[in-house]
């Protein structure tokens, strides 16, 4: 398998990870922080509603130089959003927004172009068994990460959770740099 195919399976793997914590566990740690329910429910209905418009502006001015650009960003704004978790107390709250807001910039800039990187990196006869890889990996991960994330936080804490994710963002981050990307695949999305 080349390099750039083993690096898009690896971000792909570190990224399910990334969205499964802040899917199952972000709202563990606001309420734990918080003792506030409906917090929880309203930062949940602000992300969803900050996706869709991230969404709705990104596909009216994406072209093919952008699209490369927002799937490098998208690591930066994860970062960003566990970074900024780890400050998140009863005294700063308004952070939980912030955090939020990131993390629905980074769903936004990695999922559009990383359809993108996959298309780019396979002819039209390798795409149904890269695909079948990818989701294999995605099916493995996604099973094993909460229960991991859990004894994470079960025998340590939440920071030592946040630190081994900022430690595989980064990772995905250099991985990322080392992907040769071109934007001539972007053609066949319409771009």
């Amino acid at each position: 398998m080349p390099i750039d195919k083993k690096f898009i399976i690896t971000i792909n793997t570190i990224m399910i990870v990334f969205f499964i914590f802040f899917e199952i566990f972000f709202g563990i740690y606001v309420y734990n922080i918080s003792k506030n329910i409906n917090l929880v429910l309203c930062y949940n209905i602000f992300k969803l509603i900050s996706s869709i418009s991230i969404i709705l502006v990104l596909y009216k001015i994406a072209t093919r130089k952008k699209l490369i650009i927002l799937y490098r960003l998208s690591f930066v704004f994860a970062f960003l959003s566990i970074l900024i978790s780890l400050f998140i107390s009863p005294e700063m709250l308004f952070m939980i927004f912030i955090a939020q807001f990131f993390l629905a910039i980074t769903e936004a800039f990695y999922y559009l172009p990383y359809e993108v990187a996959i298309m780019n990196k396979n002819s039209k006869r390798q795409m149904f068994s890269f695909i079948s890889i990818l989701s294999a990996f995605s099916l493995f991960v996604s099973t094993l990460s909460p229960f991991l994330s859990g004894l994470i936080i079960d025998v340590s804490s939440y920071i030592v959770l946040f630190a081994i994710l900022i430690l595989l963002v980064v990772m995905c981050f250099i991985f990322q740099a080392k992907l040769n990307l071109r934007g001539e695949s972007l053609t066949k999305l319409g771009f």
